[in-house]
């Protein structure tokens, strides 16, 4: 793809981990806001204190790099979703993600546009 490449919208994300968040994203000029979103039981697995975390990033051509600031967990503990992927038509492949603030945290994911 080239820039005409295009991420706004609902994506569902499957983690290498098992958590399947969902990100809404909105899109312009190559700026990337949004949030993410964790299901009840992947909230309740992950200890966190709510389930959604904004998103900030770029779009890079087809080169996807988002951060998503996760909820502070219930012992107050943070994670901040560094993630980085490939944008192909309704997909998001080539996944790799890792926590900043715990980047022995590592994985991969993917992506389908709902």
């Amino acid at each position: 793809m080239t820039s005409e490449c295009h991420v706004s919208g609902t994506w569902q994300v499957e983690q290498s981990n098992g958590y399947r968040p969902v990100f809404a994203l909105e899109e312009h000029g190559g700026t990337v806001r949004g949030a993410g979103t964790l299901s009840s039981a992947d909230q309740a697995r992950g200890n966190y204190s709510g389930p959604t975390g904004p998103i900030e990033g770029r779009l890079h051509g087809n080169r996807l790099e988002i951060r998503v600031n996760w909820p502070p967990k219930n012992d107050g503990t943070r994670a901040i979703g560094h993630y980085a992927g490939v944008v192909v038509e309704h997909q998001i492949v080539d996944g790799f993600a890792h926590d900043d603030l715990n980047p022995e945290y590592k994985g991969s994911w993917r992506a389908v546009r709902v």
